[in-house]
């Protein structure tokens, strides 16, 4: 869904603004005379960071700008075209390619011709002009579909008109226009895959995987006695069970980008707002998770088994295991990381996900190489939660870099969501622990659920009538 803006009154308005753009129409003449040229200039002043798309060739869904003028009563005014500016050269990081776009502060002028002065013998002294603008407003994370109508009033006399205000620039085939180059750029992917190498770095000092990191280096060690070099391949093998339980999210992150991409093409889904409001909540709850409200265990039968199997097949099993086991801590970034994934080109995804991976499994690589660096790693403790409980903040601060990007109907909604369902969530995890008999957890859960699905239609419905995206 997004958000539909008309501008509706009793009188004509020449002018519109909200919280991204300004419109105004400007006429050359402030009188034209019968048989005389004139023309409209439609001024436009963009918020940094928005865009209208300019080409209809590669335009989102067909949305580029578009205008179109009538004079609707007497029929007695023709237009002559369309006189677009010179559009900007925009990389869009959703489809991964380069778009032309319109702005910042741009000119759209409309040439005209008042053919006569009356029609069926009734005179015009003033004619009013329908001008609509249809398009999508876009910025890096959503676009608004556009409907903008406004109305300005063409004075008609016999007397010659006085000097222009301004000059019409001479239309420019889509071939012919210029490309400046300008617009937001590509982010860097080195940045990004260091980002996702230090994530995997940070695993290994959550409060689930420290405590149990010297113990399984010393096995991986004491299995490998005939050498370092015996030592070294079984932590190369153990790496490669945590790389592959990397490699399973990898896959997974294909296989849904491939069937939802035969639906939409993928990356348009962070331009809805829908969508921005849902991740903008998910990562308040991640959040929450961090700062540890609620937990995700892993079944017994499962973390038993992270110590067993000898040779090369148990290092790696062990490996997968220990990738496992990280979860119940690492949840939250593993989620954030995979829905950021989501988002990219299968190849950048594909070599992130395993950058993360890869950092997690580092130090392992390390460590079983020179076991005598375990004497110098610090001590699990307090500092552990206390990292946790920071990566929480860095969650929270994206989550409100989303709700400022929501449109100003849903916006409120979404803040006071986020406060409502950090309470259930709290009900959640916090109501009730791991000893409280069944039927309370069930009692309290059930009343959280609800409480939120509730919440979630009373805060989440929006001001205004919204489209389908």
């Amino acid at each position: 869904f997004a958000l539909c803006i008309s501008v509706w009154g009793d009188e004509p308005s020449s002018k519109f603004s909200n919280d991204v753009v300004t419109v105004q129409v400007e006429q050359q003449h402030d009188e034209v005379a019968v048989g005389g040229e004139s023309a409209l200039a439609i001024h436009f002043e963009l918020k940094e960071n928005w865009h209208f798309y300019a080409s209809a060739k590669n335009a989102p869904g067909g949305m580029n700008l578009k205008i179109n003028p009538v004079e609707k009563k007497s029929r007695t005014i023709v237009f002559n075209g369309t006189v677009f500016p010179e559009s900007e050269l925009y990389f869009d990081k959703s489809s991964g390619q380069k778009l032309d776009v319109f702005s910042g502060k741009f000119t759209v002028y409309i040439p005209f011709v008042v053919t006569m002065g009356k029609f069926f013998g009734v005179e015009f002294n003033e004619m009013l002009v329908n001008i609509g603008i249809d398009g999508a407003i876009c910025s890096d994370v959503q676009c608004r579909p556009v409907e903008i109508d406004l109305v300005t009033k063409v004075r008609v006399g016999l007397d010659p008109m006085g000097a222009p205000k301004f000059e019409v620039p001479a239309p420019k085939s889509d071939a012919d226009r210029l490309v400046s180059g300008k617009g937001s750029g590509s982010y860097s992917v080195l940045v990004a895959l260091g980002l996702a190498l230090l994530a995997g770095l940070s695993l290994n000092i959550m409060p689930c995987v420290w405590p149990i990191l010297p113990i399984i280096v010393m096995r991986l060690v004491d299995q490998a006695k005939h050498g370092k070099g015996k030592s070294v391949a079984m932590g190369g093998a153990f790496c490669v069970g945590i790389l592959l339980f990397f490699a399973c999210l990898a896959g997974a992150n294909i296989v849904l980008q491939v069937v939802y991409g035969t639906v939409l093409q993928w990356g348009d889904q962070f331009r809805n707002p829908a969508f921005v409001s849902f991740m903008a909540l998910l990562l308040v709850v991640l959040a929450l998770f961090m700062f540890g409200l609620f937990t995700i265990t892993v079944p017994s039968s499962i973390s038993s088994k992270a110590g067993e199997g000898k040779g090369y097949s148990g290092a790696v099993g062990m490996g997968f295991l220990a990738a496992i086991l990280s979860t119940p801590c690492s949840f939250a970034l593993l989620a954030a990381a995979f829905a950021w994934a989501q988002t990219q080109p299968l190849p950048l995804a594909t070599i992130a996900i395993m950058m993360i991976g890869i950092g997690m499994a580092a130090p392992y690589a390390i460590l079983t190489s020179v076991p005598g660096l375990l004497k110098r790693t610090p001590k699990p403790g307090q500092w552990m939660e206390l990292v946790k409980q920071g990566v929480g903040f860095i969650l929270l601060i994206i989550a409100v870099k989303l709700i400022v990007a929501v449109p100003e109907p849903l916006r409120k909604g979404v803040l006071y969501f986020s406060v409502a369902l950090s309470f259930c969530v709290w009900m959640w995890g916090g109501w009730v622990s791991y000893n409280s008999k069944l039927i309370r957890k069930f009692l309290v859960r059930t009343i959280a659920v609800v409480l939120a699905v509730v919440l979630g239609f009373t805060f989440l419905k929006p001001a205004e009538k919204l489209i389908d995206w």
